[in-house]
C-alpha cells in the first residue's frame, strides 16, 4: 500500500509541472470493480492523472464503478485560477482521491476480471444527461458484458449482440438504448481493455467493436478509441481526439441474436471454400457420421435466411435464437466481408450423429424475393465435403413462423421454409 501511495506522490509531482491541451466540461470516467490489485490500482492512477491533468477550473469530473453503476467520487476544481496547477486540484479534491485509493484496494480477483455492465452505464449517462452532462467518457475495463438475469445474452466465449438488440425496447434485451434519444449528442467515449484478455481472434474483436461503436452512436455518442493499450487511450484523451477512425452502418434487421464468432483451433478452411467430393457415403458412415458441418448460402444479398438442424428427434434446435447446444454450436463465417446480418450461417457438430436423424431446415425470415429463394447448402463428414441446392417458394420472409409445427412434423409448414434431406447430398 505504501509502495503505491509513494508511486502516486511521485506522479502528483510531475503533473505539478504539466500544460494540459485537453479539455473536459465534464469528464466521466468508468472503472470495473474486479481484476488484480495490481492492476486496479494501476487503473487509480491514471484515473487521478486524468482527472488532475483534464478537468479544468469550473470543470466536473465524476468516477464511477461502472460494474455497479455507483458514484465513486465527484472531482470538482473551482472556477479560480488558482487551481489550474494539478497539484492545487488534487489537494482540493483529496477526499475524491482517497475515494478511488479504497476502490483499487477493494479489488475483486475473479474469472470474470473487468466486467462492467456497459449497457447499464450508458443508460446512466444518458438518464444524467440533463443534469449532468458530459464531453467526455473514459472506460477501463473488458468490453464482454454478461448479464446474469439473462445467460442466453451473454458476450462469452465468442458472441456479439446482433444489432437489433440496440434499438429493441428494454424488457426485450440487456442491450437496449431505446428511449434515450441523442442525449449523449457529441460525447466522445474513450475505452481501454489492457490487462484483461477477452478477444477469441481478429473477426471478434472487430464486432465487438463496431458493437459497442453502434450502440455510442445510438446515443448520439462516438467510440472514438477502443484499444487494449491504455497509454494510447490516455493520450488521445489529453489530445482531446472527438472523432473516430471507423464508422459502421447500422442493419435494418431488427433480430435478436447472440452472433456466435467461429473459436479459432487451428488452420481452418471454410465449408465454402472446400473442394467437393465425389464419394458417396456407405450405410455405416451415416450412421456414425462424424465432424459434420453444414453450411448454406443464397442468391438475394437483401434477404435474411436462416439455417436450423436438430441432431436427433427430442435433441435441442440450433439455429441463431440458441447458437450452443450439447450436440454442437452455430456460428457465421465471414468469408464475404465483415457484414454482420450476412455472414454464412454456419453448424459444427461435436459428437458423432446419424445422418439419417439429422433435421435440417432453411426459413426465409425477412427481405423480399419476387422470384423466391434459391440457395447452396454444403455437408461436411469427417473431412469430406458435399454440395446440394435448395428452394424456398416464398417471396417475402416470415420471422421463422410455425417453427414448433416444423419440429414436431418434420417438414416444411409453410412456403418460407425448406428441409433439407442431409442423406441425399452425400448418396446421391
Amino acid at each position: 500500500m505504501n509502495v503505491f501511495r509513494n508511486a502516486l506522490a511521485a506522479t502528483v509531482s510531475i503533473l505539478a509541472f504539466t500544460i494540459c491541451p485537453a479539455r473536459a466540461d465534464s469528464l466521466a470516467i468508468g472503472l470495473s470493480s474486479s481484476g488484480s490489485e495490481e492492476l486496479k490500482k494501476s487503473e487509480v492512477s491514471d484515473t487521478i492523472r486524468l482527472l488532475a491533468e483534464t478537468v479544468r477550473p469550473g470543470e466536473t469530473g465524476f468516477v464511477y464503478n461502472a460494474t455497479t453503476g455507483e458514484l465513486l467520487c465527484t472531482f470538482e476544481v473551482p472556477d479560480n485560477k488558482g487551481y489550474a496547477a494539478p497539484k492545487a486540484k488534487l489537494n482540493r479534491n483529496a477526499a475524491c482521491v482517497r475515494s478511488l485509493l479504497l476502490f483499487a484496494e477493494n479489488a475483486i480477483g475473479s474469472l470474470d476480471a473487468g466486467t462492467i455492465d456497459l449497457p447499464e452505464f450508458l443508460r446512466l449517462l444518458a438518464r444524467n444527461a440533463s443534469g449532468a452532462p458530459v464531453e467526455t467518457i473514459v472506460i477501463f475495463g473488458s468490453p464482454i458484458f454478461s448479464d446474469p438475469l439473462s445467460p442466453s445474452l451473454s458476450m462469452a466465449g465468442g458472441r456479439v449482440p446482433s444489432d437489433g438488440h440496440i434499438s429493441t425496447l428494454r424488457p426485450n434485451s440487456s442491450y437496449s438504448l431505446s428511449g434515450f434519444g441523442k442525449t449523449l449528442d457529441g460525447v466522445a467515449i474513450h475505452f481501454s481493455s489492457e490487462g484483461y484478455s477477452w478477444i477469441v481472434n481478429d473477426e471478434h474483436e472487430y464486432l465487438t467493436r463496431r458493437f459497442w461503436s453502434l450502440s455510442a452512436n445510438a446515443l448520439g455518442a462516438e467510440l472514438v478509441t477502443f484499444h487494449s493499450d491504455r497509454d494510447q487511450v490516455i493520450q488521445r484523451v489529453e489530445s482531446n481526439v472527438r472523432q473516430p477512425a471507423e464508422r459502421y452502418a447500422v442493419s435494418d434487421s431488427d433480430k435478436l441474436e447472440m452472433i456466435q464468432v467461429r473459436i479459432d483451433n487451428g488452420p481452418y478452411i471454410p465449408i465454402y471454400d472446400r473442394e467437393l467430393s465425389r464419394e458417396n457415403l456407405s450405410a455405416t458412415a451415416l450412421a456414425d457420421a462424424r465432424k459434420v458441418e453444414l453450411g448454406i448460402r443464397w442468391d438475394c444479398p437483401s434477404c435474411d435466411i436462416d439455417l436450423y438442424a436438430r441432431a436427433f428427434g427430442g435433441a435441442d434446435i440450433l439455429f441463431f435464437g440458441q447458437t450452443r447446444t450439447r450436440e454442437g454450436i452455430f456460428h457465421k463465417d465471414f468469408v464475404q466481408g465483415r457484414d454482420l446480418m450476412n455472414g454464412l450461417e454456419t453448424i459444427s457438430f461435436s459428437a458423432p450423429i446419424d445422418l439419417n436423424d439429422l433435421l435440417i431446415a432453411a426459413n426465409f425470415y425477412a427481405g423480399d424475393a419476387p422470384q423466391g429463394i434459391s440457395g447452396e447448402i454444403r455437408l461436411a463428414v469427417d473431412g469430406q465435403t458435399y454440395a446440394g441446392e435448395f428452394e424456398i417458394l416464398a417471396k417475402q420472409g416470415n420471422r421463422g413462423a410455425e417453427l414448433t409445427e416444423l419440429l414436431k412434423a418434420g417438414q416444411s409448414p409453410n412456403d418460407g421454409w425448406v428441409v433439407i434431406d442431409p442423406v441425399t447430398i452425400v448418396t446421391e
